[in-house]
């Protein structure tokens, strides 16, 4: 559905000739997985990298589906923010969910997952939706379960999250910045040391601008299945010019820019048979991110689903 809202054979993207106030996301928040806690960790470019996701299984009847998701903090708590085709998949609740957090095993002092299940009752209290379902994001409140996680031997997380300010670090994305994508793309990553996939792109859209009047934006990377959910960051920028002035970065660090949520397609040839009618969809090697803000426009699914 959302890529028949998406699909555009001109591929028009149509500027309104306005201000408007870009809202730069940073990420900066710790907390702990278990606790639910606030960290003080002043953690290197790699341990964000590390903490922030985890792999999740949705499990609805026969079916099941791998796909990506990342952790995010605001003043209401910490969530598991994925796709709302991932978290609520054909406008339904899942019979559960796994997700699989990251544990320092006291055997082998190797990383292993902890798999949480994550069941109907739960996400029919917890998870929360756009009212727009064209809208691909969802999040799970994760605070009533961290509570339940206290004492366990679980690494804190890593949570982005979207200050009332500017950013802190000056970065204003725009067209034709470099992106990165975290995630499982096929359920692919370092399965001995448990750690995502990193894969790079291109902001093809106006950053700031909604695209075909939705909130989000593209990218032009080859993603696969699985990479549903992925977080998409700023690629690390040591040096920025800023009124003329270059800026040199103190650390390597990011910022938050959206949520990855599959390709865009417009329908090509139709072909008929005496048997059968298809249609190919034709795909650009695009992706749908979608842009932070989103996730404070969601709503709890039982209060909009009734």
């Amino acid at each position: 559905m959302i890529n028949d809202i998406l699909q555009n054979k001109s591929l028009k993207l149509t500027v309104e000739v306005q201000a408007f106030k870009l809202v730069i996301i940073t990420s900066f928040l710790v907390f702990n997985i278990f606790s639910g806690k606030c960290q003080s960790h002043d953690l290197t470019y790699g341990e964000k990298i590390f903490r922030l996701t985890a792999l999740i299984y949705t499990y609805s009847g026969h079916s099941s589906y791998q796909a990506s998701s990342f952790f995010y903090s605001s003043l209401e708590g910490n969530f598991l923010i994925s796709n709302r085709h991932v978290l609520f998949p054909k406008e339904h609740y899942p019979d559960s969910i796994i997700i699989n957090l990251k544990k320092n095993s006291k055997k082998t002092g190797k990383v292993d997952w902890k798999p949480i299940k994550i069941d109907k009752e739960y996400l029919h209290n917890n998870l929360k939706i756009h009212k727009n379902k064209n809208i691909d994001v969802a999040a799970l409140d994760m605070n009533k379960l961290l509570k339940s996680l206290d004492g366990t031997d679980l690494f804190f997380a890593y949570a982005v999250s979207i200050p009332d300010s500017i950013s802190f670090n000056n970065i204003n994305p725009e067209i034709g910045d470099d992106a990165l994508i975290l995630g499982y793309p096929k359920g692919y990553y370092d399965s001995y040391n448990k750690i995502p996939i990193m894969k790079s792109g291109v902001i093809s859209s106006f950053y700031g601008v909604d695209f075909n009047n939705l909130p989000c934006f593209l990218i032009d990377s080859k993603l696969f299945h699985g990479s549903s959910g992925s977080v998409v960051i700023s690629k690390p920028q040591p040096v920025k010019i800023k009124d003329g002035l270059p800026m040199f970065a103190t650390k390597k660090d990011f910022i938050f820019l959206g949520i990855f949520s599959g390709e865009p397609y417009i329908y090509g040839e139709r072909k008929e048979t005496d048997d059968e009618i298809s249609i190919k969809k034709e795909k650009f090697d695009l992706g749908i991110v979608w842009y932070p803000k989103v996730i404070n426009q969601l709503d709890y699914a039982s209060e909009i689903i009734k």
